[in-house]
């Protein structure tokens, strides 16, 4: 069940979701992607930072920063 919800800040469309450990998910294949600190610090699986998410309050979706939307576009 999704913790988290990431958002691409561009269109307002779900990119991603986390778990309550942090792991990203991607939202379309929902492959492991990336991690996510209770801070709100977004780091890719190779432990570089990609950027922090606006919010990571479970009401509120958060924003994906520029460097994880490019994760996903390499993917």
């Amino acid at each position: 069940m999704p913790h988290n919800i990431i958002r691409d800040p561009t269109t307002g469309h779900q990119v991603a979701y986390s778990d309550e450990n942090g792991k990203v998910f991607d939202a379309a294949t929902g492959e492991f992607i990336a991690l996510l600190q209770h801070d709100g610090n977004l780091y890719s699986l190779d432990g570089g930072l990609l950027g922090h998410v606006e919010t990571t309050d479970k009401a509120e979706p958060g924003t994906a920063p520029p460097a994880f939307m490019e994760l996903l576009k390499k993917k």
